[in-house]
């Protein structure tokens, strides 16, 4: 519970950080920023979702790759690696539409075919 506040923390700080140096450069047109602040925000989300991953905290870990999409439609690695939450969960046909939206945008991804084919025995 204290690694789940402290990565909310975290994120908090790195947004508050963000929009402050955002404020101070509005020499940019406002589309531009816009842009790069969803791919920071994506960003942000897949590594906390990562993060949750790596502690076997797999609903946590779809959230934040949810959130990842959410500011990235073609993420493929978010794509990817909710496919590997879902799978541990037991949800193959979910992880399998997943692997298919991470093989959709990147073509050359070995390791989404690979669990793909997995996730397709266990059905």
């Amino acid at each position: 519970m204290k690694f789940v506040k402290y990565i909310t923390a975290v994120l908090l700080l790195t947004l508050l950080n963000t929009t402050i140096a955002s404020k101070r450069n509005n020499n940019q047109p406002v589309q531009q920023k816009l842009i790069r602040d969803k791919a920071m925000l994506a960003e942000k989300h897949f590594y906390v979702g990562i993060s949750f991953l790596k502690l076997n905290k797999y609903q946590e870990a779809i959230e934040n790759f949810d959130s990842a999409i959410k500011y990235k439609a073609n993420y493929s690695e978010a794509y990817y690696n909710k496919g590997i939450c879902l799978d541990k969960l037991g949800q193959y046909q979910e992880a399998i539409e997943n692997y298919n939206l991470a093989i959709k945008y990147n073509p050359n991804d070995a390791e989404a075919y690979y669990n793909k084919g997995i996730c397709l025995l266990e059905l």
